[in-house]
C-alpha cells in the first residue's frame, strides 16, 4: 500500500507541477527524438536481459497475449498523420506516465530488496528516462499554453498487484516491456514528425 501510494504522488508531481522557463527554453522536438530513441534502444536490450533473467530464454511466445490496461501504439496511419500537434503530445504525456506505473510496479513486485541487481538497476535507469521524457512533453505543451493532463485515475490492473502466480507476474513484465517498446517506436516517429514540421 505504500509503495502504491508513493507512485501516485510522484507521479501527480511530475504530470502537475509547471516546468521552469530553464526547461521551456532548452527543451525541443530533436532533443525529445533522440532521448525516446535512446530509451528505445535501452528497452530492447533491457527486454532480452529480462527474458533471459527471469525465463532463462525459454519464453517461446508471448504476441498472443495482450493487458488491457497498457496503451496501444497500433493506430491507423492516416489518422496519426492528421493528429494536431497537442494532441499528439497530451497522448504521448498520458501514456508514457501509464508505462511508468506498470514497469515500476512490475520491477518492485518481482526484484523486492534485489534492487543491486543488473536487471533492477537496467529497470531503473529506464524509470528514470521516462520520466525525464515525460517532463520534456510536458514542457512543451507547457509553452504552447496547453493543461497538462492529469494522470489516469486508475492504471493498475489488480491482477497486475496481485498475480495469481510468480510465472504470471513474470510473463507481465515482459508483455509490459514488449509494448513499452512498440510504443517508444511510435514516440519516435511522433517526434520525428514534429520536428519535420517545426522546421518548415
Amino acid at each position: 500500500m505504500v509503495c502504491c501510494r508513493w507512485v501516485f504522488l510522484s507521479l501527480c508531481l511530475l504530470l502537475l507541477i509547471a516546468p521552469d522557463e530553464g526547461i521551456l527554453q532548452d527543451v525541443t522536438f530533436s532533443q525529445s527524438q533522440r532521448l525516446s530513441m535512446k530509451i528505445l534502444k535501452d528497452v530492447r536490450s533491457l527486454r532480452l536481459l529480462y527474458n533471459e533473467v527471469q525465463f532463462g530464454n525459454q519464453l517461446t511466445q508471448d504476441s498472443a497475449i495482450v493487458m488491457p490496461s497498457l496503451p496501444s501504439a497500433s493506430m491507423p496511419y492516416t489518422l496519426w498523420l492528421s493528429m494536431e500537434d497537442e494532441e499528439r503530445l497530451v497522448s504521448s504525456s498520458q501514456d508514457l506516465h501509464v508505462y511508468w506505473v506498470h514497469v515500476h510496479a512490475n520491477r518492485m513486485h518481482l526484484l523486492g530488496e534485489s534492487e543491486q541487481s543488473q536487471l533492477a538497476q537496467s529497470m531503473l535507469a529506464v524509470q528514470m528516462d521516462l520520466s525525464d521524457l515525460t517532463l520534456q512533453v510536458n514542457s512543451q505543451l507547457w509553452s504552447m499554453n496547453v493543461t497538462l493532463p492529469p494522470p489516469p485515475a486508475e492504471v493498475l490492473p489488480p491482477e497486475l498487484l496481485n498475480p495469481q502466480s510468480e510465472w504470471l507476474s513474470k510473463l507481465q513484465g515482459s508483455i509490459i516491456l514488449r509494448d513499452l517498446e512498440k510504443y517508444l517506436g511510435k514516440v519516435v516517429r511522433d517526434f520525428t514528425l514534429l520536428k519535420s514540421r517545426s522546421q518548415q
